[in-house]
């Protein structure tokens, strides 16, 4: 043993101890794998290629294959020296350098030969049509040279044409001016788009659903159009036919960013969240300092129970926001903008997340999903809480919504007192949304002063095919002619396919006396599928009045084929008996006395009463013949 504070021999010879040791698990825990790549949204959704039309003959076939030959070669060009630009003289020799360097690899890859291959089927095509060959015995020598000689010309003018065409393109004269799809020059396609957006904003879903049917049809290679369409169809419920569509506003435009966040918020709130994550990926990647979308993928992360990735979600959210900024209203702001795409379960998680933020506008966003769901009572009820907690300036938002809940359930008094409440704490300019469906429900109580005052105010400031119609009729109610018919030519003009627009107009016209115009008029609502049945009576009121008996029967046919009250059965009959069609009169008649059978004493059963004996008079039979086996057609036939 060393001495007393000797250093210990082991130590003073440097003598190690090795030891090798195996443990039977890893003593600090092995790190979990990475998760694997995000597939590509191009690889999920590839781009959508519209197939050209062939060309109608062989010689533009022919020049359009060499067209897009000297494309494609030129772009191989430019790729293989892309230092050299296109315009450079630098002397015939290095010209021809990288001539022969551009076939060389034009023959290594293949494409050479896969250029003749495509030009070849022009070739013979264009052989076959242009030159003639004799039938029967073969040709001899001096017929094949001329032959070919022949297509060698032909082939030559057409190459020397498409080229002209490719590098000297001629001037193309200004077209005559067309009649334009509006008055402003604009669109067919945004045309359409406003003419939907005014549709449902007036809860007429079926026609905004045509608009926007029709918009894709005219433009299926505008991704907007697609994607409004899919955006409309998750607020009305039909999930997934909105996901074909937003599907296909990729496929037409892989880089639209909102069409991706739109599809993955439309996968995300079905639960497919595996599917969602690359396209709200390929959203954030286009917008990365957007805070909201970093928000919205600690949500989903959330939903996946992927915590880790959830925070740092949350933290790069933060980061952007500012140290110390409260996450709360940022999670409102992004209820508020998944709103049109009628996300609930994110819009649910964004406002638990939010807090106590502004209780209003997260009552206001709860409400407005009670509405796009159609549970309108629920929604009335958070509303009415909202419009009462709420203080003055702020209710008309609430009041605005409350008033759109109270009319879709039919309470158009309640409806009309809420909306003049909302009005009244609106600032200049009057937002024209609130003036329209206010100007409606005063319409259809029958106070056409106020009606007529609401809609001109909304023409002012935002003019509309619904704004001129709503003062068109109106008018038409206080007897202004002139200007109903100055209202209603303007909203024709905006939309010359809506048919109440036509039927007004029919009545109009009627009214003045102007009896072509409205069968013009009537014959361009039928044709447009007029179902307005109080309207179709009231032209049919006009046209009897006027003594055109024939078209005020097909209107009340129309009418009753919409809603069969006993009053359009007796109008039908009344119409039938100027015609003298005593048969089918008798029977209109008696089927209306039916359909009163409980109301005798009422002024239709009286009224019919008295026809039926003039009828049975005219006819010759006793007033007890009560033979009604003949039975009236009411599918506008004539029985």
């Amino acid at each position: 043993r060393p001495a007393q504070g000797a250093p210990h021999p082991y130590e003073v010879a440097g003598t190690l101890l090795r030891l090798d040791l195996r443990t039977s698990a890893p003593l600090n825990p092995r790190p979990p794998p990475p998760p694997p790549p995000l597939p590509k949204t191009s690889d999920m959704i590839p781009r959508r290629t519209l197939p050209a039309l062939a060309p109608k003959t062989s010689g533009a076939e022919f020049e359009a294959q060499v067209k897009g030959l000297v494309e494609e070669l030129a772009a191989e060009w430019s790729a293989l020296f892309p230092e050299v630009p296109p315009d450079t003289d630098d002397g015939s020799e290095a010209k021809e350098t990288r001539r022969r360097e551009l076939l060389h690899q034009l023959d290594a890859s293949g494409k050479f030969f896969a250029f003749k291959e495509r030009l070849k089927r022009a070739v013979v095509r264009l052989a076959r049509e242009s030159t003639a060959r004799p039938t029967g015995e073969p040709p001899d020598e001096a017929q094949q040279r001329v032959f070919y000689n022949d297509l060698y010309v032909a082939l030559l003018r057409r190459m020397h044409a498409a080229l002209d065409a490719t590098f000297f393109p001629p001037a193309v004269p200004p077209s005559a001016p067309s009649a334009p799809s509006a008055l402003d020059g604009t669109p067919p396609e945004a045309a359409l788009a406003t003419l939907a957006s005014e549709a449902e904003a007036e809860f007429r879903l079926e026609a905004a659903a045509n608009y926007h049917h029709e918009r894709v049809a005219t433009a299926p290679t505008i991704a907007a159009a697609w994607l409004a369409y899919g955006t409309f169809l998750l607020r009305t419920g039909r999930g997934a036919k909105a996901e074909e569509c937003s599907r296909e506003a990729i496929a037409v435009d892989p880089e639209y960013a909102e069409a991706m966040l739109v599809h993955g918020v439309t996968l995300a709130s079905r639960s497919n969240h595996e599917q969602a994550e690359p396209f709200l990926r390929a959203a954030l990647d286009a917008a990365p300092e957007d805070a909201q979308l970093w928000l919205l993928m600690a949500v989903v992360y959330e939903r996946m129970e992927r915590g880790r990735d959830a925070r740092v979600a949350l933290r790069q959210a933060s980061t952007l926001l500012g140290e110390g900024s409260e996450t709360g209203p940022h999670y409102l702001a992004l209820a508020q903008r998944l709103l049109p795409y009628a996300a609930s379960p994110l819009i649910d998680e964004a406002l638990e997340r939010a807090g106590g933020t502004d209780t209003l506008a997260a009552n206001l966003v709860r409400a407005e999903m009670l509405l796009q769901r159609g549970e309108l009572a629920p929604a009335e009820t958070v509303l009415l809480a909202a419009s009462e907690a709420a203080p003055r300036p702020r209710a008309a938002p609430a009041l605005t919504l409350l008033g759109h809940a109270q009319l879709r359930q039919g309470k158009a008094a309640e409806a009309r007192a809420t909306y003049e409440r909302a009005l009244s704490l609106c600032g200049a300019p009057l937002p024209a949304p609130l003036l329209l469906h206010l100007g409606a429900v005063c319409q259809s109580e029958g106070d056409a002063a106020r009606a007529r005052h609401l809609f001109l105010h909304a023409s002012r400031l935002s003019p509309s095919c619904t704004s001129w119609l709503g003062a068109g009729v109106a008018c038409l109610a206080l007897e202004l002619y002139d200007e109903a018919e100055q209202c209603l030519c303007e909203a024709n003009i905006l939309d010359n396919r809506r048919p109440d627009v036509w039927g007004q107009l029919a009545l109009l016209c009627q009214r003045r006396d102007r009896t072509v115009e409205a069968e013009e008029a009537l014959e361009q609502a039928t044709r447009l599928n007029l179902a307005d049945g109080k309207l179709l009576v009231a032209i049919g009121a006009a046209f009897f009045d006027g003594g055109v008996w024939a078209a005020a029967e097909g209107c009340f046919r129309r009418a009753l084929a919409v809603d069969a009250t006993p009053l359009t059965m007796q109008r039908l009959a009344d119409s039938l008996l100027e015609q003298q069609s005593y048969k089918e009169a008798l029977a209109a008649y008696r089927r209306a006395m039916q359909a009163v059978a409980e109301d005798a004493a009422g002024a239709v059963a009286q009224a019919c009463g008295r026809q039926i004996k003039r009828v049975l008079a005219h006819m010759g039979l006793p007033e007890d013949d009560q033979d009604d086996s003949e039975q009236l057609p009411l599918d506008g036939t004539t029985g």
